[in-house]
Parts: C-alpha cells; sequence; structure tokens
C-alpha cells in the first residue's frame, strides 16, 4: 500500500471516531435533557428578551422560571405594551407562583419538545409554551391577557433546590 492510501484510511477512520463520539455526546444531551423536564423539577434561565415587534434584549441577573411538581414560580423581566396599568408599583414583570396549573408536553418531529404550561390561579398570565431542545437550550412565550407577548431565549437545567 502506498502512504497516500494509509493515509487516507487513517484520516477517514479518525473521522469517523469524532463524528461518533459527537453523536454520543448528543444522545446523551437529549436523554438528559428529556430526563429534567418529564421530571417537573427544572429552571428556564433566560438570557435575552424580545418584546412583540421590539429587538432583542440581552439580560443579566438572576431571572428564572422554576418548575416543580407543584409549583411554577416566575421571577421574569417585560418590554412591551399593556393594555391596562399595574395594579401595584412591584408588578411591572412577570412575577407570580402558581399552585394550580397544567403541564403538557409534546414531542416535536425533528427533535425537541413542546412544554405548554397553563396557570390557573394568576389572573393575568394566560398561557406558557417552552420549546426545548435537545441540548438544553429552549425559548419560551409569555401570552398575557392584559400586555403583549414577550419571548425569552435561555436554557434549561435540573432544579438543584427542593
Amino acid at each position: 500500500m502506498s502512504r497516500s492510501v494509509i493515509l487516507l484510511l487513517l484520516m477517514t477512520s479518525t473521522s469517523m471516531q469524532i463524528a461518533s463520539a459527537q453523536d454520543s455526546k448528543k444522545e446523551k444531551e437529549a436523554a438528559e435533557t428529556k430526563s429534567i423536564i418529564y421530571s417537573k423539577n427544572f429552571v428556564f434561565t433566560p438570557q435575552s428578551a424580545t418584546p412583540t415587534g421590539g429587538k432583542l434584549l440581552p439580560l443579566t441577573g438572576e431571572f428564572h422560571l422554576i418548575i416543580t411538581e407543584d409549583t411554577v414560580i416566575s421571577y421574569l423581566p417585560y418590554y412591551g405594551r399593556a393594555y391596562s396599568p399595574p395594579v401595584s408599583s412591584n408588578s411591572g414583570g412577570i412575577t407570580f407562583t402558581s399552585t394550580d396549573y397544567q403541564y403538557s408536553i409534546a414531542e416535536e418531529k425533528k427533535g425537541g419538545w413542546e412544554i405548554l404550561i397553563q396557570p390557573k390561579d394568576v389572573k393575568d398570565v394566560d398561557k406558557l409554551s417552552l420549546t426545548v431542545f435537545e441540548n438544553g437550550n429552549a425559548s419560551l412565550q409569555v401570552m398575557s391577557r392584559s400586555r403583549q407577548p414577550i419571548s425569552y431565549r435561555g436554557y434549561i437545567s435540573a432544579n438543584k433546590s427542593k
């Protein structure tokens, strides 16, 4: 065998091993993400917000949406148009705790999951639509009864505190 043939075989073998390792990593990420969302015990951490008709706004701080078996806790900023003024001065964001909510998961054909959360004991928020990708990245859209919708991009992680 010539050197070029041996070199070509070696390069092909190495490429296949790298691709196999990447596929294995993706499968592991997908399994971990699936486990997290079906456990109903995770945190969505937004990294940016996009108000309706607005531009992407990077977020800093401790904003989050926490999902547990019996509670949804939202501490998210809001940018956009409100159809009615807030009742109190500290209700400018999307801040609530719900203990009565519907939670449904639909698997997407191309991978990932669509989670629909509908709080029944929160006046302003109609539903939260969370799209989770296999690598844990996620986007959240919040639909409100008295404000324009707003979208967030971020990631989910297992909820460490109980």
